[in-house]
């Protein structure tokens, strides 16, 4: 059993573009900027650690003080590759949500003192209750999504702790970052599965309409080509009785 990271009281600050990690899980990113990777450099000479907080403005290069949540993801650095065009690629795991109390340095990279949001949860019939309606319709999106493999439905079966299951399944969804980044804010573990359910149903609303936007099309092409067919068919019976080519004489004449 892996010993329990001690949350320190002050951490460097890692901006993310476009996504929000959340605990327990797993995000790459590429980092262009030098301050960026400069702090993985200096955390991979440490203990590693560093806070993925997501960037409220998702265009801009570099991100200020102003520019970022309050509340982000305690993280190791799990592995750093750079590429020959100067962007560096890294991994890292998320460990558990911290709040940003006040900002201690700006350069060459933000750095600032944290405080452990920790999630409150009762279990109780409600909770249950969610967490079966989150499953089952996780399921069916990951069932009418090619981009998501089934595997998932599997794993999200097997997570017993109902924080973590709304967690896995907000990171997995194609939700806006600042839906993911309300749900990453919800500590209360009732709330963070109402808020998943919610945009879970939204989800599978926009499935189903774009599927049967889509047999709608695909009956009528379906429609199209059979009368073309047809049309076909009759043309060459026409043309061994002989039809056709009397048709055409008269047309001519």
């Amino acid at each position: 059993m892996e010993k329990p990271v001690e949350v320190p009281k002050t951490a460097p600050i890692l901006p993310v573009k476009g996504g929000v990690l959340f605990p327990n899980l797993v995000m790459p990113l590429i980092l262009t900027d030098e301050e960026s990777q400069k702090l993985v450099d200096d955390v991979l000479k440490k203990d590693r650690l560093c806070v993925a907080v997501t960037q409220k403005d998702q265009e801009k290069e570099k991100a200020g003080p102003q520019d970022l949540y309050s509340v982000g993801t305690l993280s190791t650095v799990m592995k750093m590759l750079r590429i020959p065009d100067g962007t560096m690629r890294v991994l890292v795991q998320g460990i558990t949500r911290v709040r940003i109390k006040e900002f201690i340095q700006r350069e060459p990279y933000l750095i600032a003192e944290i405080e452990e949001i920790e999630e409150f949860a009762e279990e109780d019939v409600e909770i249950d209750a969610l967490k079966h309606n989150v499953l089952s319709n996780f399921k069916e999106v990951v069932s009418n999504s090619p981009l998501l493999p089934d595997e998932l439905a599997v794993v999200a079966l097997s997570i017993k702790e109902a924080g973590k299951l709304a967690d896995f399944v907000a990171s997995y969804m194609n939700f806006p970052v600042e839906v993911k980044q309300k749900i990453l804010e919800t500590v209360g573990v009732k709330e963070r599965l109402k808020l998943v359910l919610d945009h879970l149903v939204k989800e599978l609303q926009v499935i189903r309409v774009s599927q049967e936007i889509q047999e709608k099309v695909k009956s009528e092409m379906d429609k199209g080509q059979r009368e073309y067919i047809l049309r076909e068919q009759l043309k060459a019976i026409q043309k061994e009785l002989g039809i056709l080519d009397e048709k055409e004489k008269e047309a001519k004449e």
